[in-house]
Formats: C-alpha cells, structure tokens, sequence
C-alpha cells in the first residue's frame, strides 16, 4: 500500500517529511486543488509520487527515487492542470518524470538522473511547457513527447541518453523546440 494514499477530496497539502517504502510512496485519486512539497520519497516499489485523475496541483521541491516510475501523472478522467516544479528524481526503474493529459501546465527546474527509461516523457498532452530540466544519465531518451499538441519544449539540458536526447514523435503536432542543449 503507498505510504500516504489520498482520495476524493480539495485543497490537499502535504508539506514536508520523509517517506520510505510501500507501493507507491505518496498516492492522490480524485484531488482537486493541491500540494505536494519538500517531500523525500525513497524505496517505494511502485512510483515516487503518483496522482491520479487530479487537478489543479502543484508538486514542487520534492526527492524522489523509486523502483518504478519517480512523479506520474496517468491519464484519467479529469483534464489535468499541474505544475511539476524543481524536483530531483533519481535511480528509477521506470521513468524520471511521466505525465499524460496534461492540458496547461509546466514542467520545470526538475532534476533527473538515473531514470530507468525515460528521462521525462509527456504523453496525451497540450498547451504544456516544458523547460530549464536537466536530464542525466536516462536509459531510453532524454525527453519524449508522444501524441501531443501545441506544447513547447525549450532550455532544457539533456546528457548521455541512451537513445535520443529529445524525441518528438509524428502524432504530436504544434509542439515547439528550441534552445536545448543536447550532449553524449
């Protein structure tokens, strides 16, 4: 079971602490306005920091390291606003930093090494910004951004990917790219 699992409810916060084990380290469903920060997350089995079928949430200043996927945000049934703001995600199985139907919101200032595919992956996604992320050390690629639209990826630095340093793929459409830098 996760380490702090939230459901169905606004305004959460969550400010603070360590969390050690458990499936998923902390888990909202159904969330409605929230924060999670300056949290430190390592050794669950499952994700970081998972939040599901949420919005309006900012998740800021955390650490996390995970044997799956470090932050998520899956697709669900509400249309996602979030802010994914100066983590530091490390040595995951999965993914550094995943987030799926995400409409307006910013990924930025995070910090991702280690992760055990890709470094941050945006799928599903628009009018997203993505920027100012370092990315080291990600087995697939560095950054993806999969069936997506009218987002920007820009300021980014991205070093040894195992594959690409950024991957826009042909079902995204709109989505701009400029001054990353790209190096191993």
């Amino acid at each position: 079971a996760p380490v702090i699992d939230v459901s169905n409810v606004q305004a959460f916060r969550l400010f603070g602490g360590s969390l050690v084990s458990g499936l998923n380290g902390v888990k909202l469903l159904n969330v409605t306005g929230g924060e999670i920060r300056q949290v430190f997350v390592s050794g669950a089995s499952d994700d970081g920091i998972r939040l599901d079928s949420s919005t309006g949430l900012l998740v800021q200043d955390n650490v996390v390291s995970a044997g799956g996927i470090g932050i998520t945000l899956p697709a669900g049934t509400v249309t996602m606003q979030a802010n994914v703001i100066g983590n530091m995600v490390s040595d995951t199985g999965g993914g550094g930093i995943r987030v799926t139907g995400l409409k307006a919101g910013k990924i930025s200032g995070n910090h991702v090494r280690g992760a055990g595919d890709v470094g941050i992956h945006v799928l599903g996604s628009s009018g997203f910004e993505l920027d100012s992320n370092t990315v080291l050390s990600a087995t697939a690629s560095g950054i993806a951004v999969t069936n997506s639209d009218g987002g920007r990826v820009s300021a980014n630095l991205i070093r040894l990917a195992g594959r690409n340093g950024i991957v826009i793929d042909p079902t995204s459409d709109g989505v701009l790219v400029l001054e990353n830098t790209v190096s191993g």
